[in-house]
């Protein structure tokens, strides 16, 4: 992992722009006709993802097959996870 180290853990933002990356490139298309409005936890280590109705099974399935794992959560086909009101 080529992620940057900020104060001795990986900087955040380099988490979130290489788990959008991983997202765009190995599964966007086929998650957004198959799986919309579920949940996926991306491991940028191995580039897999977990899908899951909720953010808690999502990352608990990543952490589960990959525990060193770092993730990036997404909502498939929505520009967030959570919406602020």
């Amino acid at each position: 992992m080529n992620a940057a180290v900020v104060f001795g853990f990986p900087d955040p933002h380099e988490i979130a722009e290489m788990g959008r990356r991983i997202y765009r490139e190995k599964y966007q298309s086929e998650f957004e006709a198959r799986h919309p409005g579920q949940i996926v936890a991306i491991d940028i280590v191995t580039k897999r993802a977990f899908l899951a109705p909720s953010v808690e099974e999502a990352v608990e399935n990543g952490h589960g097959a990959c525990p060193a794992s770092l993730f990036h959560v997404l909502k498939v086909g929505a520009p967030a996870v959570y919406k602020v009101r």
